[in-house]
């Protein structure tokens, strides 16, 4: 059952998936992507009026966000 489950999870990830699964009253799976950015020089610092900064370039990446959903009780 769990190597079942591990498929669908990887299924819904992959690229072509919807990037979320939801297991119902258990958990919640999503996947974030981010692009890559370029290089920046010469960017003025907010901080300190005429310094200026540079910025490395950062490949593209992807975070998991893994959300437990609460149980809800009625309170008489």
């Amino acid at each position: 059952m769990l190597e079942a489950l591990v498929v669908e999870v990887k299924k819904n990830l992959d690229r072509e998936g919807p990037g979320v699964i939801k297991l119902h009253d258990l958990v919640t799976i999503e996947i974030k992507r981010f692009p890559a950015r370029s290089a920046q020089r010469n960017v003025p610092n907010p901080f300190k009026p005429g310094e200026v900064r540079d910025f490395a370039a950062k490949p593209a990446y992807s975070k998991i966000k893994v959300r437990t959903l609460t149980l809800r009780r009625d309170i008489s």
